[in-house]
């Protein structure tokens, strides 16, 4: 298994190159947004590769969201694919070898359901995944916790056993959709082929009325038993790339984090 970080939105991705090799991380997920857009690392391809090399840091990407490749609208369904496709690109050229990708489709739901939705979000998915696949990228569909838009871990079943896309399963996300720290270590050794990358951040318990916050809180700092939600990563039964996810720039609480996780997997 190999742990990295999601990078922080605010944040040169030269310093978050440089702290993923400071606090022993094997990788830095990219945010491909802000100062990290796609049109940016390309023109400083050059200077991200240099960074990755110089300190034996790879390369993940979290692509650009929201990204509506299951709007019902057509026009913005295509111009979404097109520009994840481009996203792809750039990243594949930097050597990144897999992107989490959020299956938005946002839409006035009065008139559109969440069926109608995922008949048009699957064949996007697809046509992700084949160009993709054509250049040696992994994308790895991440559960969310808005079912107007987004798929939460309840609706993901239509991704699992209508594409071949791999997922990312967020944590925190898990347990704002009332996912118990049990049922993620069941979801997780049922789907763990399916199930490449995860997301791990504390939230608080749905009891103290946070319940509706993503939080992207430190390990520690929620109420979430990693001990039982990581059970099938102790165990050896997953295995794949692990990142922290916290909602933060203060890097003392990454390393805590790493520390922590450390021991949860001890």
């Amino acid at each position: 298994m190999r742990t990295g970080f999601v990078s922080f939105d605010r944040e040169a991705y030269s310093e978050s190159i440089a702290h993923a090799d400071e606090l022993g991380f094997d990788y830095v997920e990219l945010m491909m947004d802000g100062d990290a857009h796609r049109d940016q690392l390309e023109r400083d391809s050059d200077v991200v590769t240099d960074a990755l090399a110089t300190h034996d840091v790879d390369l993940l990407v979290h692509l650009p969201y929201p990204m509506l490749i299951g709007s019902p609208h057509r026009h913005q369904r295509t111009g979404a694919v097109e520009e994840l496709k481009r996203c792809i690109e750039v990243a594949a050229t930097l050597g990144a070898e897999k992107g989490v990708l959020h299956p938005d489709s946002y839409a006035w739901r009065r008139l559109w359901d969440r069926d109608e939705l995922n008949s048009m979000l699957v064949p996007s998915v697809r046509e992700l995944d084949e160009f993709a696949a054509e250049h040696e990228f992994e994308i790895c569909l991440e559960n969310h916790y808005d079912d107007v838009g987004s798929l939460d871990v309840h609706g993901f079943d239509v991704i699992l056993s209508e594409t071949d896309t791999s997922m990312t399963f967020d944590t925190g996300h898990a347990a704002i959709s009332g996912m118990t720290e049990s049922e993620m270590a069941s979801f997780l050794t049922e789907h763990s082929e399916r199930v490449s990358h995860l997301h791990l951040n504390d939230t608080r318990h749905p009891d103290t009325g946070y319940q509706e916050k993503d939080e992207h809180l430190p390990l520690g700092y929620g109420g979430l038993d990693f001990a039982t939600a990581l059970q099938p990563v102790r165990e050896g039964i997953w295995d794949g790339t692990l990142s922290i996810e916290l909602d933060t720039a203060d890097f003392e609480y990454l390393e805590m984090s790493k520390r922590r996780l450390k021991r949860i997997l001890a």
